[in-house]
């Protein structure tokens, strides 16, 4: 029997989407690896006590709760790295089901290789059309994200990172929750960490299964994107995730700056005319659009997104069958939702970098 175990598993008490029960009872009971070889460590902010209680009854030494009152996910998450005793740490998240040979595949792939860690394999589980089409999202951009570098592959449905690297670039940052992954992976990739895939590895993923559960995470990971872009000093966010055209252009929605170029157009227009500029479709269109950015700022853009998301929300509605019909209806919502929140996403691109998934994890 080992002294220490050879990898600490962490699964933060967090976005519950399928029971508790067998999310830990997939890890502490059933994985084929000799138990006495890894622990699970489960970390809670407090918000669940009858939560813990259940959880408790699948823990057994070196197991353990981890309690932080307070903390959002990735402060849960760097409690249970802190809290691990193994060289190797391997996150999950509480609505994944791993397969009996997970870990033990995993051990087997990162043997006798110099790599910092790798993600494993994952597969979703179709509870609805909503999910499915998530899902099939997900696995068209996980295909990119494995032929890529490391910071692609700091996905916390499944990850495992040695416990060296992860200290060194900083672990789960709780000041950047939602981005936190992202943050991560860059952070590894900077330092020349490799991450690899664990294709043999594998574990079952819950999706969302509506759109309440999608938003919040969404609109969390980009005010957490902003904040890192303006804390950022060492040019990170730049170099990995470019810089959004909305982003480098955000001053123009600014409502004084909007309040300030309709009052010098329009007195332009109507104190000089036949001068520099002229009533025309085009000046027209620009008072308006300046009067809307000089009233609302950016928030006129995100009402205008949420109404077209809500007619693509009833399409989906409307539209269980065909799954075609469903796919092609959701998939212009989802891809709002990346622009309405994520700055420079004007191209309705798939991959807000990342993240969601999104900068790093992608889907939530």
């Amino acid at each position: 029997m080992p002294l220490s175990p050879l990898l600490s598993v962490v699964i933060p008490l967090y976005d519950k989407r399928v029971e508790e029960e067998a999310c830990l009872e997939s890890w502490c009971r059933l994985q084929t690896l000799d138990r006495d070889s890894f622990e699970v460590i489960v970390t809670s902010n407090g918000e669940g006590p009858k939560a813990e209680e259940r959880v408790r009854q699948y823990l057994k030494s070196p197991d353990r709760l981890v309690a932080r009152p307070g903390s959002n996910m990735a402060g849960l998450y760097h409690a249970g790295a802190e809290a691990s005793a193994a060289p190797l740490i391997f996150f999950t998240e509480l609505h994944c089901i791993a397969e009996p040979e997970c870990l033990k595949e995993l051990l087997c792939y990162l043997e006798g290789k110099e790599m910092a860690g790798a993600c494993v394999n994952t597969y979703g589980d179709y509870s609805n059309v909503f999910s499915s089409v998530e899902a099939e999202l997900f696995d068209a951009m996980f295909e990119e994200w494995i032929t890529q570098n490391t910071s692609k592959k700091v996905l916390l449905r499944g990850v495992a990172i040695k416990r060296g690297p992860y200290f060194e670039a900083g672990g789960f940052r709780e000041r950047y929750n939602r981005l936190c992954d992202g943050l991560l992976g860059a952070r590894l990739e900077e330092l020349g960490y490799e991450l690899g895939y664990a294709e043999k590895a594998k574990l079952q993923h819950y999706y969302s299964t509506r759109y309440s559960q999608l938003l919040l995470p969404v609109r969390e990971k980009v005010v957490n994107e902003c904040t890192f872009r303006l804390e950022d000093t060492t040019g990170l966010s730049s170099r990995f995730w470019g810089v959004p055209s909305d982003w480098a252009l955000r001053q123009n929605f600014n409502p004084g700056r909007g309040r300030y170029l309709f009052a010098r157009l329009f007195q332009s227009i109507a104190l000089k005319p036949g001068e520099q500029f002229r009533w025309s479709p085009e000046t027209i269109q620009e008072l308006g659009y300046l009067l809307k950015v000089a009233g609302f700022g950016l928030r006129f853009r995100l009402v205008l997104t949420w109404l077209k998301m809500a007619r693509q929300a009833i399409k989906c509605w409307r539209w269980q069958e065909p799954e075609h019909s469903c796919f092609c209806a959701w998939r212009r919502p989802h891809r709002r939702i990346l622009c309405a929140r994520n700055p420079g996403r004007n191209d309705l691109s798939l991959d807000p970098g990342s993240g969601s998934d999104f900068h790093g994890s992608g889907a939530p």
